[in-house]
């Protein structure tokens, strides 16, 4: 049924607070925070069923260091949500808001389920012969959009550590968490399965393995060219949650089991001395490039997740090591996620870490390892000193404000001013090269003087240094 997008719910709402970002529950009830820079409102959606209307819409009235927040009283893990983020919908100047499109927080640490693009309603734009990115879709999505999964983060590590080896010594086996036991010949009694997976344990002892490095286990969207012939992404290269597990590799027995069945099988692993490394991906991400779905961050603030390249009628996402074939036989330049946020997603991966104090609990260090991929103009779009000081506190980092683009190359950040960055050299060169210059508005065809949005900053180099990509 249609539903009015206005402040309706019976719960207390209290102002909560911007950090962490994602769901947390609380003792009274789970806060939610949302980085949204060029936001004008942001409404969370709860429900009680995924395919069901919302329960409350609620206005996010607090915003602070461009987070919208809000604790809502009453509120345990299980619940599901969603957002609606309404701002201006330019794709010259890369703003891509709509709020008839229910988005995935992208710290969500479960989804409800797959995303499937029914009737091209997952698009941000109307997608009919001649309409153009430039007019917007304005059919709501509710109903077909996963939901995110608040998740309690307890969890019984059982004492278990890190197995204490070095790089030198590990002997690893790259695996697919699927394919690993998805024949029936694995004889597994959850094939396919993070549970499946520890069954065959024993024959990785056996063979010598120390360290597996598991292919993608994000949420990922199957794209639409594949899902029209009959296929599945079985890869993995699709992220849309880099904080969720992907929930088909789950046995589905509750909403959100994926991530105790993932701790699970890291704890499982590490008993008997096997390092986990993951294999993760920013050079683009399911929503793909500008003329992608919009599920998760090009609704949320386009210009913020995504580092894009050029001003006004041609933004587009930066392009990417890999390229992606589109059903029409063209190459598509795939989306890049901006590094700070990427790099927090991949450091404190929050359905691995939890907040116990307790030492059976603390998973802070149970990710080994990670196998990045990213581009060359990503990774080493920064060329001060590698400085980790600011993913030290032990929380994805936020973006923040920025200053007027410039050619002031970043300075290390320590976490009392994690959330103020300079912005990369490179915004400086994208501006100066579109005849804008560091400051100065663009003239348009009819004359008029515009000034695109700010480009967003990004976080120290933690992954290249200077002339080492």
């Amino acid at each position: 049924m249609p539903y009015q997008l206005e402040h309706r719910t019976t719960k207390t709402i209290t102002r909560g607070t911007h950090y962490p970002l994602g769901a947390t529950p609380t003792p009274t009830g789970v806060n939610f925070a949302l980085y949204s820079q060029h936001a004008t409102d942001v409404f969370l959606l709860l429900f009680d069923k995924a395919d069901g209307d919302p329960t409350d819409i609620i206005r996010l009235e607090e915003r602070d260091r461009f987070v919208w927040h809000a604790l809502v009283e009453g509120v345990n893990a299980g619940q599901l949500y969603g957002y609606k983020v309404r701002g201006e919908y330019r794709p010259e100047w890369g703003l891509r808001f709509n709020d008839a499109k229910l988005l995935l927080d992208p710290y969500a640490k479960a989804v409800s389920g797959k995303f499937r693009n029914t009737d091209n309603l997952l698009l941000a734009y109307d997608p009919q012969p001649g309409a153009g990115e430039g007019v917007q879709d304005r059919r709501d999505n509710t109903a077909i959009v996963p939901k995110g999964i608040v998740i309690d983060d307890g969890f019984d590590w059982q004492g278990t550590t890190s197995p204490d080896l070095q790089l030198e010594q590990l002997l690893i086996y790259e695996v697919h968490v699927k394919g690993f036991t998805a024949h029936p010949s694995s004889g597994v009694k959850d094939r396919g399965t993070y549970l499946g997976f520890i069954e065959k344990i024993p024959y990785l002892k056996k063979l010598g393995i120390n360290a597996v490095e598991l292919l993608p286990v994000h949420e990922c969207y199957v794209d639409d060219f594949l899902r029209e012939k009959g296929l599945t992404n079985y890869w993995g290269y699709n992220s849309v949650g880099f904080f969720a597990p992907e929930s088909s590799y789950s046995t589905r027995k509750t909403p959100g089991c994926q991530v105790a069945e993932f701790k699970t099988l890291v704890r499982e692993l590490h008993k008997a001395g096997i390092k986990v490394i993951l294999d993760v991906v920013y050079n683009h991400t399911g929503e793909g490039n500008e003329m992608g779905p919009s599920l998760c961050f090009r609704g949320t603030d386009n210009v913020v997740y995504y580092s894009l390249t050029g001003l006004l009628n041609s933004w587009t996402n930066l392009p990417a090591l890999n390229t992606t074939a589109s059903a029409n036989g063209r190459t598509n330049m795939s989306a890049t996620l901006n590094l700070n946020w990427a790099i927090g997603a991949s450091l404190f991966l929050l359905w691995v870490d939890d907040n116990s104090s307790s030492p059976n609990t603390d998973a802070a260090n149970q990710i080994d390892n990670f196998s990045l991929r990213v581009t060359p103009a990503l990774a080493c779009a920064l060329t001060g000193p590698t400085n980790n000081a600011a993913f030290a506190s032990g929380a994805p980092i936020p973006l923040a404000a920025t200053a007027t683009p410039s050619r002031t190359r970043p300075q290390a950040v320590g976490p009392s001013n994690r959330d103020h960055f300079r912005p990369r050299k490179a915004s400086a060169d994208v501006a100066a090269a579109a005849g804008a210059g560091a400051t100065g508005a663009v003239k348009v065809g009819d004359g008029r003087q515009i000034s695109p949005p700010t480009v967003p900053p990004m976080a120290p180099n933690a992954i290249c240094s200077r002339g080492n990509p």
